[in-house]
């Protein structure tokens, strides 16, 4: 069995990584597009 609170709690966190994530592509990104201008 999957426990209910086991499931919400890996929805957030997965939600949490995502968002993670764009931000660091936006700090990766970001820097290096305004070198290149």
């Amino acid at each position: 069995m999957i426990n209910p609170a086991h499931f919400q709690f890996l929805r957030f966190f997965l939600k949490q990584l995502r968002e993670a994530a764009a931000t660091c592509e936006a700090l990766i990104i970001l820097p290096s597009l305004n070198v290149s201008r």
